[in-house]
């Protein structure tokens, strides 16, 4: 996977505009490959709010529940 610097600037960017509107984001993947994806995405959100990926979507909303 790869990903252009302006793409990377533009994701930092919007997530920063939507910063006010968000608590915390979790990820479900259910494989391997989306695993990955989501390493990725997330490497470039960590630092403007809390985010987590989860292979259980039922373990995902406790965290949300508790990020509130």
């Amino acid at each position: 996977m790869e990903i252009t610097n302006a793409a990377r600037l533009y994701i930092i960017e919007e997530n920063k505009k939507r910063k006010a509107l968000i608590i915390a984001e979790a990820v479900v993947v259910n494989s391997f490959a989306q695993k990955l994806s989501a390493n990725f995405y997330i490497f470039f959100i960590q630092k403007i709010y809390p985010i987590h990926f989860f292979v259980n979507k039922t373990l995902a909303i406790q965290w949300l529940n508790k990020c509130n």
